[in-house]
């Protein structure tokens, strides 16, 4: 009996020396995966390393290679590290935040976070971090919640080399004041939104791939700058959306080095008299301007960019011969955007198949004439209040015609009774707005070799334009815009300095079926009007005693005299 007691208590002292006072500290070889590299204690969940008394700020938690079904927090300032991004788990089952940070000076890498909460709510995330510094979420595999990471009233901590995807919501995102923070090479896709900055400023988002995310980036409501470089972003819907409630929100500062869909991001900030061109702005995929007086944009062509083209705070600009199509999408965005603008002169704009036409922020007195507004979903928000919010109800007013001609709408319902192409009721957009003279036909310019500007407005589709100098003729061809058109018309702007009147027409040699050559004069330029049966036709414009006319006239007349002639010869 004695004798098995001593071996009773041996056993129980072997036992204690090899798994020390705690019995969850057992030997990585016993198959534990959880490591406190700093103490050499080894536990089943990370939770329990995090908990245990024994862990201290400043030690490092190695996770082997396994699934972890946990909701971790992590509450002391800890290197939290992964054997591998690809093999080492933690799986949240579908609910609430599967790794919350509370805690200073810590860092999370080389894990895959997964499987959190499909709700509304910020808790529904992968990561989650509030008011917190230093902390460093480097080499993670994030997927499958409502958010990827979102840090909160962060400082001095940085989101690098993450791969973000099957995000709902966002995918990586700053909010509540957030500051000095960095988002850098991380990869983001299949998000409803990418990256967004909320609320913050000072902070830097640089050498991001964004692919196939609804929204790109999104900056809302930032308080200040923040640093936009070197970002590739590739999305079918928008790219980047910049709004706020101040000017300040709109100055961020975002340079040529980010790309959108392979072209190049032009976003002016604080600049005066400049002109933004494909001369010197090549490639663009996206223009905007902020807080900017006397900038003249023209000859851009961004169609399918779904961002259309902003301006914030910005006057005495001009927009002319830019084409916006194609830039449909869920939120009230994608046309010409205007935040608290105000005199500014949009002329000869083309805005095609988009959500929204024209969406106005508090900013009146704008003039808009010669553009094109055909298929939108809405031609103009006069009470725009954000991308993101229904209309308020207080409206934007503008003038929609020059005092002579106007713009030309595919929702426009008169009729031009009186042959001018003016149309004879006025175009109301809202109770605010209204087009006193809407076009039946769609403005073009055409420039001459003596710098001087054709004006036409038609119902036909212009297959060329020529003007040659030595006989001051014009040339125009022309043909149906559909293949039930049978009947078109021109009204034509040509300076004296083109061409000389009175003005002679001819369509395919023959006369039009009805014109006016004193439609309107302003003593330097001469409007004309005429009509036509449609196919394709030839359009020639000369002065009326041009040589162009003169020798067929001259050859007509002769010939009944050569006719006598031969006659009285052949006598």
């Amino acid at each position: 009996m004695r004798l098995a007691l001593a071996l009773f208590l041996l056993a129980l002292l072997f036992c204690l020396c090899v798994t020390g006072p705690n019995s969850s500290h057992i030997e990585a070889s016993d198959g534990y995966l959880v490591h406190n590299l700093d103490t050499g204690l080894n536990y089943l969940t990370i939770q329990e390393a995090l908990d245990a008394d024994e862990t201290l700020n400043g030690h490092t938690i190695l996770v082997e290679a396994g699934t972890f079904f946990e909701h971790v927090i992590i509450t002391k300032s800890i290197s939290l590290n992964g054997e591998s991004r690809d093999t080492t788990v933690i799986d949240g089952s579908g609910t609430g935040t599967v790794l919350r940070i509370s805690a200073d000076s810590t860092s999370v890498n080389n894990f895959t976070i997964r499987n959190g909460g499909h709700g509304s709510s910020w808790s529904s995330s992968c990561l989650y971090s509030e008011y917190c510094r230093n902390v460093w979420i480097e080499n993670n595999i994030i997927m499958n919640a409502t958010n990827g990471i979102i840090f909160y009233g962060l400082s001095d901590s940085a989101m690098h080399q993450n791969l973000v995807q099957g995000c709902g919501s966002m995918g990586l995102h700053l909010d509540g004041s957030s500051t000095n923070c960095s988002i850098a090479f991380n990869t983001v896709m299949d998000c409803l939104e990418g990256i967004e900055l909320e609320r913050c400023s000072g902070n830097f988002v640089i050498d991001n791939v964004l692919n196939r995310n609804n929204a790109s980036i999104v900056f809302n409501s930032c308080t200040e700058s923040n640093t936009l470089r070197n970002n590739n972003l590739t999305s079918q819907m928008y790219n980047i959306i910049v709004w706020g409630p101040s000017i300040a929100s709109f100055v961020q500062d975002i340079d040529i080095s980010n790309k959108v869909n392979g072209k190049t991001v032009h976003y002016i900030t604080n600049a005066q008299n400049a002109t933004l061109d494909p001369v010197n702005c090549p490639n663009a995929g996206y223009i905007a301007a902020a807080n900017c007086t006397g900038i003249t944009i023209k000859d851009f062509n961004l169609s399918s960019n779904r961002d259309g083209l902003l301006l914030a705070q910005s006057t005495n600009c001009t927009i002319s011969n830019v084409t916006l199509s194609g830039n449909l999408g869920p939120l009230l965005h994608g046309g010409l955007t205007f935040f608290r603008s105000t005199i500014n002169q949009i002329v000869n704009t083309h805005v095609t198949n988009s959500t929204v036409a024209i969406c106005l922020y508090q900013s009146d007195g704008n003039l808009f004439y010669h553009n094109t507004f055909i298929y939108n979903s809405m031609q103009v928000i006069s009470d725009f209040t954000s991308p993101f919010s229904p209309p308020s109800g207080t409206r934007s007013t503008a003038e929609w015609d020059n005092g002579l001609e106007g713009n030309y709408w595919s929702n426009y319902i008169g009729f031009d009774s009186d042959n001018d192409g003016i149309g004879n009721t006025p175009h109301v957009i809202d109770t605010s707005n209204t087009d006193g003279h809407p076009l039946m036909g769609i403005f073009s310019s055409f420039n001459t070799s003596k710098g001087k500007l054709v004006e036409v407005i038609s119902n036909s589709t212009i297959d060329s334009f020529n003007y040659f100098e030595s006989n001051s003729t014009i040339r125009i061809a022309v043909s149906n815009s559909t293949v039930s058109q049978n009947h078109g018309f021109c009204r034509i702007s040509i300076p004296y300095e083109v061409m000389s009147d009175p003005f002679m027409v001819t369509i395919d040699g023959a006369s039009p079926t009805y014109w006016n050559y004193m439609l309107y004069d302003n003593g330097t330029n001469r409007w004309i009007y005429f009509e036509y049966e449609h196919s394709t036709r030839e359009i020639v414009i000369v002065p009326e005693f041009s040589p162009f006319l003169i020798m067929p006239l001259l050859i007509i007349a002769t010939l009944p005299v050569v006719m006598v002639y031969k006659r009285k010869q052949s006598l």
